[in-house]
């Protein structure tokens, strides 16, 4: 098959070895000025993490990174894949003060990615 097992934590992902821009366009698509390191707000930790996840980026969270202090994501699918991209996100931008992740079917490896993130 091709799927990848889901890694539980942050720490096993491997955003390093992920490419970034992880597909050619898409620093266009989300304007390239995200993807100034120390200055995009998490943004290039998200899109590493998700490409390693193999899940699709929530545009929503990129292009509001700047200034985001509360995330409203209900009902996108998130599930426990994109939970490890979006706790990269939540470490990474260090500004998120309050998720809203209804119905998301999201399951205890989903939520262990994201306590994990915010612990730190």
């Amino acid at each position: 098959g091709g799927t990848t097992p889901l890694k539980g934590t942050l720490e096993s992902v491997n955003l390093d070895a992920t490419l970034s821009p992880v597909t050619p366009g898409m620093t266009e698509a989300f304007g390239g000025g995200y993807f100034q390191r120390g200055r995009d707000h998490g943004v290039d930790a998200y899109l590493r993490a998700c490409a390693e996840m193999r899940t699709a980026p929530i545009s929503k969270l990129v292009k509001n990174a700047e200034g985001c202090k509360v995330i409203d994501i209900a009902h996108r699918g998130v599930g426990d894949r994109g939970c490890v991209g979006l706790g990269a996100f939540i470490m990474a931008n260090g500004g998120v003060e309050a998720c809203d992740l209804e119905d998301n079917g999201i399951g205890a490896e989903g939520g262990g990615a994201l306590f994990s993130a915010v612990q730190k």
